[in-house]
């Protein structure tokens, strides 16, 4: 039938049709184009979506497992594993790439309706002065709140950049045809990768991703932020985390448990920490003196074989080639809490006496799981017998 015969309405669907499928060909050619050339699709982390995680924490109750820490521990650790072999747990991604968590530990403490367990990975230097406020913004973002309007577009827009490679910025019509037209290169195909949930993995399998060139520029940071930050006297380190007694007690309290978990590095950027700070006279003295004082746990990686033998191709960060949620990811090792009742173990593996308010719920203690064998979860229940020290 020809167009004029058409009424105007009907004329104005079949363009808006025919708009709608030469826009989608051109969106599916392009996301084509992308994945081919080694572009994956990847949430892109930013202050709503923390807060929003940070209030799932909260709708949690005593389910919640708030995950606290800096990139090793946001890449470390496979939320979807995690929640397969701990199903009655609701782990909560809130670590955040290049901060120390202090501010969003204390936060969580502060806060009465926060009613879970912390697992929190930091190192000495993350306990120093310098990075007590590094994860602020995120703190302060929640604390004022994410709008219904701002939450949803976060949500819709999270399942978007999740799907497809074209919802990044920088790898759309726009910022393509600027490209162009300014004569400049691509953007180099990223290794890392986040999901909704925020949970996250590195590849370090991509081509182009060089680890040697990855482990000097992570040493040679580390070593720039020491000289910017020269390490405190151990007294006057220990001094000003005196303050976290009170924030574990708080978090106790409402019936929550504590582990403090310092993830494995190596190469120049282990050397760099032991040499500022030394462990016999920082974390040893920080478990004892604070950590255990006040009823929680410190683990030291380095301690747990499985751990040290992690292979870190940048240094300090593993590499999870596998998909999200398999149980055969080779060299590496998960974390994992696992429920225990009426019990709890100390970092030696040794059971004390709970207060009346922690028989009123299942407890959980830190845990080791490693795969890459024939049986993980055989490999976690041996796991539970065992606490590292330190």
């Amino acid at each position: 039938m020809p167009m004029d015969r058409l009424s105007p309405t009907k004329r104005f669907c079949l363009l808006l049709l025919c708009s709608i499928l030469l826009s989608a060909l051109l969106c599916l050619s392009m996301e084509m184009q992308r994945r081919q050339q080694g572009y994956r699709p990847s949430v892109r982390d930013d202050l709503d979506l923390w807060a929003l995680e940070r209030q799932r924490a909260n709708a949690a109750g005593a389910k919640a497992v708030a995950i606290l820490g800096t990139s090793r521990i946001l890449y470390g650790l496979d939320l979807a594993e995690f929640q397969r072999l701990l199903p009655e747990q609701t782990p909560v991604m809130l670590a955040v790439n290049g901060a120390y968590p202090l501010a969003s530990f204390a936060d969580l403490a502060s806060d009465p309706a926060f009613q879970g367990d912390v697992l929190i990975e930091v190192d000495a230097r993350g306990l120093a002065r310098y990075y007590r406020d590094a994860q602020g913004p995120q703190v302060q973002h929640f604390r004022l709140g994410v709008g219904p309007s701002a939450q949803l577009h976060r949500r819709m827009l999270s399942q978007w950049q999740n799907l497809a490679v074209i919802a990044d910025p920088n790898l759309g019509w726009l910022a393509a045809t600027q490209r162009r037209f300014f004569a400049a290169p691509a953007p180099f195909p990223q290794h890392a990768r986040m999901f909704p949930d925020r949970s996250a993995s590195l590849d370090f399998s991509h081509p182009g991703i060089s680890t040697q060139g990855m482990a000097a520029h992570f040493a040679a940071g580390v070593h720039a932020d020491y000289l910017e930050h020269p390490p405190q006297p151990p007294a006057q380190w220990l001094a000003e985390l005196a303050d976290l007694k009170a924030q574990i007690h708080a978090l106790r309290a409402r019936g929550g448990h504590v582990w403090f978990f310092c993830a494995p590095t190596g190469g120049a950027h282990w050397q760099a920490d032991q040499a500022g700070y030394p462990r016999h006279a920082y974390w040893d003295v920080f478990a004892e003196q604070i950590a255990r004082a006040a009823g929680a746990s410190a683990i030291y990686a380095h301690d747990v074989p499985a751990l040290h033998a992690i292979a870190l191709p940048d240094g300090s960060h593993r590499s999870l080639q596998a998909p999200r949620g398999h149980p055969a990811v080779q060299g590496n090792a998960e974390l994992c809490v696992s429920h225990h009742h009426r019990r709890r173990c100390d970092s030696q593996g040794q059971e004390d006496l709970q207060d009346d308010r922690d028989r009123e719920r299942p407890r959980s203690r830190f845990a080791i799981c490693c795969f890459g064998i024939p049986d993980p979860r055989r490999a976690l229940r041996d796991c539970l017998g065992r606490r590292p020290q330190g």
